[in-house]
C-alpha cells in the first residue's frame, strides 16, 4: 500500500531563505533521512553557510507559501517512493541560490537512494534556472534520454 510515486505542488517564490524549510518539508514527505555529510553539503550550497537559515538543524519555521501535499504519505514510517514530481506551474521565481541548496541538493540525495525525480509544469525562467545550473538535464541529453 505503499505509494510509487508521490507529486507535491510547489508553490510561490522560491528564493535562498525560504530554500531549507522547504527541502526539508520535501524531504520530511518522502521519508528521507539526512545524513551528516549531506547536512555539512547542504549547509555550504551557500554563501551564507554560517546563518541558521542554511542548517536543516535550525528551527523549523512555517514558510510562506512551501508545499502543498497532493498525495498523503506514510514517510515518517520509513516508506519511500520510487518516483518523485514537483509540480512547479505555481512557483514563478526562483533564484540561483535556493536553485544549488535546495533542488540541486534534493535530486543528488534522491538520486543516491534510487529515486527518480521529476519536474513539471515549470515556467521558462524556472526551468532555465534548473537547467543552467545542471539540476536538470540539458536539452540535448533530454532528447536522447527520451
Amino acid at each position: 500500500n505503499d505509494p510509487k510515486i508521490v507529486t507535491l505542488e510547489v508553490k510561490g517564490p522560491i528564493f535562498f531563505g525560504s530554500s531549507q524549510k522547504l527541502l526539508t518539508d520535501i524531504t520530511d514527505e518522502i521519508g528521507l533521512s539526512i545524513s551528516e555529510e549531506e547536512l555539512k553539503r547542504i549547509a555550504f550550497a551557500s554563501p551564507h553557510h554560517s546563518t541558521p537559515h542554511s542548517s536543516l538543524r535550525a528551527n523549523r519555521a512555517k514558510s510562506p507559501k512551501g508545499i502543498k501535499k497532493k498525495a498523503k504519505l506514510l514517510g515518517k514510517q520509513g516508506c519511500r517512493p520510487q518516483f518523485v514530481v514537483l509540480d512547479f506551474s505555481q512557483m514563478h521565481n526562483l533564484d540561483a541560490s535556493a536553485a544549488t541548496s535546495c533542488f540541486l541538493q534534493l535530486a543528488k540525495m534522491c538520486e543516491k537512494r534510487g529515486i527518480l525525480l521529476c519536474a513539471a509544469g515549470a515556467i521558462p525562467r524556472v526551468e532555465w534556472m534548473l537547467r543552467s545550473h545542471n539540476i536538470t538535464y540539458g536539452y540535448d541529453e533530454e532528447i536522447q534520454i527520451k
